[in-house]
C-alpha cells in the first residue's frame, strides 16, 4: 500500500483540504475511489490494531471512514479527507451539518 500524507487538493472556491491518499501499490494502474470524509479531521480516522472496549468519549478511534487496508486490498484507492474548516483543512466549518461538505466531496 502506497500512502501519500497531508495532501491538499483545492474545491472550486479556492479552498484546500488537507487529505490522507492510500491507494495500491501497482505504479501506472488506475483505481476507483473512495472518499470518506470527517468533522473532526482526517488524523483522528483510524481502525486500530487493538481489541479494546469501546470508550464513551473517543470509542474505538475513528471508524466512520472505515478500515484502509481492507479498501486498498481489494483494489480502491481511499481518500481520507478533513472537512472544511477541520484539522488541516482550510476553510469555515459550517457547524456540525454537512452542506459545505457535500459541495467540497463533489469537488474532491
Amino acid at each position: 500500500m502506497v500512502e501519500e500524507k497531508n495532501r491538499f487538493v483545492a474545491m472550486r472556491d479556492g479552498v484546500r483540504l488537507a487529505c490522507d491518499i492510500y491507494r495500491p501499490d501497482a505504479p501506472g494502474r488506475k483505481f476507483p475511489a473512495l472518499l470518506s470524509t470527517s468533522l473532526y479531521g482526517k488524523d483522528v480516522q483510524k481502525v486500530t490494531d487493538e481489541r479494546r472496549p469501546l470508550s464513551p468519549r473517543h470509542g474505538n478511534g475513528g471508524q466512520e471512514a472505515g478500515d484502509t487496508r481492507f479498501f486498498v486490498s481489494r483494489g480502491y484507492v481511499h481518500v481520507v479527507a478533513g472537512a472544511r474548516g477541520a484539522g488541516d483543512s482550510e476553510g469555515i466549518r459550517a457547524g456540525s451539518s454537512m452542506r459545505g461538505s457535500i459541495t467540497s466531496g463533489g469537488d474532491t
